[in-house]
């Protein structure tokens, strides 16, 4: 769940930013990220989650409120990663983390949201006593 939820958590709100706009998010971390964007893609991601969970619960209707609430929270988890790496890039002066993928910020943006995504899933999955 956690890779659905950051891809469809980084598109739209790319693209719910581009096209909604508004006030910046934290300018001197990150330039283009707006607030409409990052709602848009919390709310997104939330929603993939619910599609996404209730399919492994065999249908809607089941539990779909707390998938709908661990999707946020997914989703705000890793647009923190995002902006975390973002910082990370700013505090040491670099304008991309690798030279591998050109253009997007380097290796690790395409992974930063992806990583803390996982590491809240594995932090929550419940263990076999």
């Amino acid at each position: 769940m956690a890779v659905r939820n950051r891809l469809g958590t980084d598109v739209f709100a790319y693209f719910g930013g581009r096209l909604i706009g508004g006030a910046k998010l934290w300018p001197a971390v990150s330039p283009s990220k707006t607030w409409s964007g990052t709602l848009a893609g919390v709310f997104a991601g939330a929603l993939i989650g619910v599609a996404v969970g209730a399919h492994g619960l065999g249908g809607p209707g089941r539990g779909l409120l707390p998938l709908f609430a661990l999707g946020l929270a997914a989703a705000a988890v890793s647009q923190g990663g995002d902006m975390f790496e973002s910082w990370i890039k700013r505090r040491f002066g670099v304008k991309d983390s690798s030279g591998l993928i050109p253009g997007h910020g380097g290796f690790m943006d395409r992974l930063d949201g992806f990583i803390a995504a996982a590491v809240f899933a594995a932090v929550l999955e419940p263990r076999a006593a």
